[in-house]
């Protein structure tokens, strides 16, 4: 109930969101239609991951949790848009706020799991779901070369290779 007085009636974000005030369900010829229409549901972010750069061998924590007028929505994650199955990956886990553990950062010259791009989703049971922001995950490399006969170790950073347009 709006601070008006008013309740409205509306869709789930399925239908595309159609807002009809109550009263006007109630007390119209509207009234059979009304009654085909879903209330409206709130379900929302209230944390959303962020880019990480990280470094092998270490952890990564992505923050996600939702509410939701209708009691506690379900948070799954996806990594590269498939989503992820934690049963069976014992260095990722879930929360029990939602977010994602990454434990013990992966990393080489041809195998990179842990990197990507990560989303929660957040879902209600006949619902509906909402999808977050897409945080980026990358894990830095060191880079060591020789100078003459001494050896230099580089900053840690993310490494991209540019081609020239």
């Amino acid at each position: 109930m709006s601070s008006t007085g008013l309740n409205f009636w509306g869709s789930n974000s399925v239908d595309k969101g159609i807002f009809v005030p109550k009263q006007i369900c109630e007390e119209t010829i509207l009234r059979p239609l009304c009654s085909q229409i879903k209330p409206f549901t709130s379900l929302r972010f209230v944390t959303e991951p962020s880019d990480a750069v990280t470094m092998r061998g270490s952890n990564v924590l992505l923050n996600c949790g939702a509410e939701s007028d209708r009691g506690a929505p379900v948070i799954k994650w996806k990594k590269d848009a498939v989503f992820l199955n934690l049963a069976v990956d014992e260095r990722r886990q879930q929360l029990a706020n939602g977010s994602l553990l990454i434990q013990n950062i992966v990393h080489s010259r041809h195998h990179k799991p842990d990197e990507g791009l990560y989303q929660c989703e957040a879902s209600l049971e006949g619902i509906g779901a909402i999808i977050s922001r897409t945080a980026k995950v990358m894990v830095a490399v060191s880079s060591t070369f020789m100078l003459g006969r001494e050896s230099r170790q580089l900053s840690s950073w993310p490494v991209s290779p540019a081609c020239p347009s």
